[in-house]
């Protein structure tokens, strides 16, 4: 706690004296040029760039002597620019369009003074001459015309590149550019909501108040850090001058629901119960051009049983969302934005006919965050901006009816008292972000933009956690035996602090050539804090089981992980035509991913032991298996990288469309799984039933057992000669992007990748979350037929997104589609050995699921009732198709021959949403 401290000190002095900035997560900027008719640069001119979305709505400066001026850090939104300067005639572009963290190039051509009349000049171009790295945007017509099935992350998956191990929108966990679901960095208005604990998103943001969504995968600068995916990026909208709202409400119902599967066995398909999305929202101004408002609302019940499952049997989503939001200027140059977010929900898992109603599964959770930033233009060359934000989250699950009734367990499907392993579950993160601009026209005989900062993140995430309510689980089977299992109930989680500081300068080498050149350093540490050791009874200090405390406490252990790293980065942009309409651009980067702690928190430190009883016609036998002992070897723990290389072309094919092809290559060591080292193990033979193929497998011998720990390499045993954890991605990208005029918009890209490894979660149907409890990995056997392609390779991958406004009868259509190969799964078995645990092992890993072939059609109008007032019809057809696609098994293991994998979850059927709205 104590390193903590003096990190948020040593950051908050840092800030105050170099007057800092906050990460550029949530603005574009705009950079132009201004030139006489014979194309010399005109120095001095003014510049004015005017929006709606500025908050006082003018911004301006002046030209240096390249004739260059820049606006950085502005809001996204649609501006105009004019320049004005004696003796020549004004000139003005119009239709200006800045998306999150991308640079407009504007171009100015000033004639002399012949007339009063203003030139206007169209769009500007498409291509950002400044940025060598690979981004995808989704802009406000996209996201608000086009399906999002209630998720703004559901775009993300569509991105160039991305994809999911899921699928079907039911997940958000996101694999981008071959990376694990736990490798990307999410953040909404500016606020880091990645979870310490799973390195995943973890605050839901309702759709309909989301701005702009931005993919940052490929040559993102040294500000970004903690990721080997991608940045996630959201901005949600903000108030102006002008009063504006909405009111929109959702609906399915059964009736517009179809059928796409049947269960062998069973007359029930998926059944839709219930479902209504209502959001509303308001901004305005509270005093015209200095301070503005915005807030919104959102309430979901969401309710349906998949095939094979009774309707009755169907669990309700519950979900309760609050924003707001506010935007100050002080003074020219000097604003202050703030906003909160309020989720409250439940965490539903459906019934089944033998399932009693008390061990049925329930949660509820309650999510908080908070955020806010200053920022200060001290001139023209020089920005700073500071932040500080932060979330926590609550979520208890136990007895969906509140039992606490020892749970029991009747093989093969009967579940009676209360439930097996619930838990009380608190993370929490603050973060101060700081970061100057800096523009040198002068240094090294080039022009610089230097951006310098600092960044520091707190995490902490907590669990607590039993068998049972009791710390007892009972499994029965009648007439021949019974278990009961006890484990006294105890703490896991851990602490972490990332303190980060980071350089990047944009080179503007000559007129054709800008370099991005960058260096960040991190120094990240984590440990177990100390814990109250617990025990069975009351009072309970949580309302999921009768668990308290003892008086005792459970030393942590500091400094789990001690990270120095140093991330160097580099690329170019070579503009091949003097116009700027086409570009080369390359990076090189070193990405070190995020201090997950759930990496490495477990096994915790002293886990109770486990003591089984067993009873049978001779009487009852007590025994117990000794759990898991960290070692201090497991501290040593080096963090997992990524040298990530790409090259590219993109052509702007016309005023308003481009084309682009991309390679990308990573290669990623240092994964952090199991790692079994020494002991005495003998081989035996196994034959695989299905193929014949024989094996040669170890079991340990139990007087010389193997060290086991957390590490990055799977260890040191017989055969594991050459096993590393890595991965290994190359992708080549092809998009056609046209940016929204005369009423459409166009996004399309085919993706062609092999994303290739060994990795801890070799045997999961998902890839690689952390292990957590998981003991996955830690027997030699699984190693065997582990290396090949990971679980969220799809090969080819073909997605559009295309909206039409204005067609005849004044409707309006949008359209997703998404072609993707089937990603892959294996094929396993348990093999028992009379003197050994049982091992589960991989016999065949070139499987793969069905492709994916979707397509999402919206189709509305809009009727104008009274001045700004409208109101709104539209229908989505999602899954137009009516795709069956199985998304995951109910196991991967199969003994036998005549045994087949048996799908738990498919995408949802085709169905009709149906929208109503007034806009004002």
């Amino acid at each position: 706690m104590l390193r903590g401290r003096v990190h948020l000190f040593f950051l908050l002095f840092l800030s105050v004296s170099i007057l800092p900035a906050w990460s550029q997560t949530i603005t574009g900027n705009i950079r132009g040029t201004v030139t006489d008719p014979e194309g010399q640069p005109v120095a001095g001119a003014t510049i004015v760039i005017s929006s709606d979305s500025l908050i006082g709505r003018i911004r301006s400066t002046s030209t240096n002597q390249f004739g260059v001026f820049r606006f950085p850090s502005i809001p996204i939104g649609l501006y105009s620019v004019e320049a004005k300067l004696d003796g020549f005639d004004s000139v003005h572009s119009n239709k200006v369009e800045i998306n999150l963290g991308r640079t407009s190039n504007v171009t100015l051509t000033m004639q002399m003074a012949k007339s009063e009349n203003v030139t206007v000049k169209g769009e500007t171009p498409i291509i950002d001459p400044q940025n060598a790295g690979l981004s995808t945007t989704y802009t406000g017509e996209v996201v608000a015309n086009l399906s999002t099935r209630g998720k703004w992350w559901s775009l993300l998956q569509l991105a160039p590149g991305v994809t999911t191990d899921v699928g079907d929108s039911q997940s958000s966990e996101v694999i981008a550019f071959g990376s694990n679901r736990q490798s990307n960095s999410w953040y909404v208005d500016g606020l880091d909501v990645t979870s310490p604990e799973s390195g995943t998103m973890w605050l839901e943001t309702n759709p309909d108040v989301v701005q702009q969504i931005q993919v940052y995968g490929v040559g993102t600068p040294a500000e970004f850090g903690n990721h080997m995916g991608a940045v996630l990026n959201v901005v949600t909208k903000q108030g102006s001058n002008i009063l504006h709202g909405a009111l929109k409400s959702y609906f399915q119902t059964q009736a517009l629901t179809g059928v796409n599967v049947r269960v062998p066995d069973s007359e029930f398909v998926y059944h839709r119960n219930q479902y209504y999305d209502v959001t509303g929202q308001i901004g305005g101004p509270i005093a015209k051009d200095k301070a503005w408002f915005f807030g919104a609302f959102r309430t979901t019940r969401d309710g349906y049983s998949p095939p094979g499952l009774a309707p009755e049997y169907g669990a309700v989503l519950k979900d309760d969302q609050y924003d707001g939001k506010l935007t100050t200027r002080f003074s020219a140059g000097q604003e202050l934005n703030a906003n909160f977010h309020v989720s409250k929900y439940n965490d539903p898992v459906n019934a089944a006919p033998n399932v009693a109603p008390s061990a049925v599964v329930g949660g509820t959770a309650t999510d908080v965050s908070w955020g806010a930033r200053y920022s200060s233009t001290l001139n023209k060359t020089l920005l700073g901006e500071l932040g500080y934000s932060g979330f926590k989250s609550h979520l208890l699950k136990g007895s969906a009816t509140g039992s606490l009734d020892d749970p029991t367990f009747l093989p093969p499907d009967t579940h009676t008292g209360g439930t097996t392993w619930p838990f009380e579950w608190t993370i929490k993160r603050q973060q101060v972000d700081a970061k100057m601009t800096y523009y040198a026209d002068h240094f090294l005989k080039s022009q610089h933009e230097f951006k310098f900062g600092a960044q520091y993140a707190y995490g902490l995430a907590d669990t607590i956690t039993a068998y049972g309510p009791n710390g007892t689980f009972n499994l029965d089977y009648p007439g021949i035996v019974s278990y009961t299992y006890y484990q006294a109930p105890f703490h896991y989680g851990a602490i972490s602090h990332d303190l980060g500081f980071f350089l990047d300068d944009t080179v503007t080498a000559s007129r054709r050539l800008t370099l991005n050149l960058g260096v960040r350093f991190d120094h990240n540490t984590g440990g177990i804090p100390e814990y109250d050791l617990l025990q069975v009874g009351t009072p309970s200090i949580t309302s999921i089981g009768n668990f308290k405390k003892t008086g005792k406490t459970i030393p942590g252990t500091s400094e789990r992980v001690l990270w120095n790293i140093v991330s160097p980065r580099l690329g170019f942009v070579w503009q091949t035509r003097a116009d700027g309409k086409a570009v080369l651009r390359g990076s090189f980067g070193v990405y070190y991913d995020h201090n997950v702690t759930g990496n490495w928190e477990s096994p915790p430190p002293e886990l109770p032991p486990v003591q089984i009883t067993a009873c049978g016609s001779t009487g009852c036998y007590n025994f117990g298996q000794n759990p898991w002992k960290p070692d201090a070897r497991s501290q040593k723990l080096k963090p997992p990288r990524t040298l990530q290389y790409s090259i590219g072309y993109e052509v702007q094919t016309t005023p308003n469309s481009s084309l682009g092809v991309q390679y990308v290559k990573k290669d990623t060591e240092d994964l952090i799984g199991w790692q079994v080292i020494g002991g005495e193990w003998e081989p035996f033979e196994f034959t695989d039933p299905f193929t014949g193929r024989q094996y040669t497998l170890l079991h340990p011998v139990t007087s010389s057992p193997p060290l086991t720990q957390k590490g990055n390499d799977p260890g040191i045993f017989p055969g594991s000669q050459g096993l590393r954890y890595f991965q290994k991605y190359d992708g080549v990208i092809a998009t056609f992007t046209k940016r929204f005029s005369n009423f459409w918009t166009l996004n399309a890209s085919y993706t062609w990748s092999r994303s290739y490894g060994l990795i801890p979660s070799m045997r999961s149907q998902s890839q690689n979350g952390p292990l957590y409890t998981s003991g996955e990995g830690s027997d030699p056997n699984n190693f065997i037929n582990a290396e090949g392609r990971l679980q969220g390779d799809r090969p080819h991958m073909f997605r559009v997104q295309l909206l039409f406004f204005k067609l005849p009868w004044n409707l309006q259509t949008g359209a997703s589609l998404d072609l993707s190969s089937g990603r892959p799964y294996s094929r396993q078995i348990i093999v028992k050995h009379p003197d050994a645990p049982r091992s589960i092992v991989i016999m065949d890993n070139s499987l793969r699921h069905s492709p994916v072939r979707n397509i999402d059609l919206t189709i509305g109008r809009k009727f104008l009732v009274k001045n700004r007032m409208q109101l709104g019809f539209d229908a989505e057809i999602l899954n137009l198709l009516n795709s069956g696609q199985e998304l995951q098994f109910t196991t991967l293991v199969l003994q036998q021959p005549g045994d087949t994998f048996v799908p738990n979850q498919w995408v949802q059927p085709r169905r009709v949403q149906l929208q109503i709205g007034l806009e004002f």
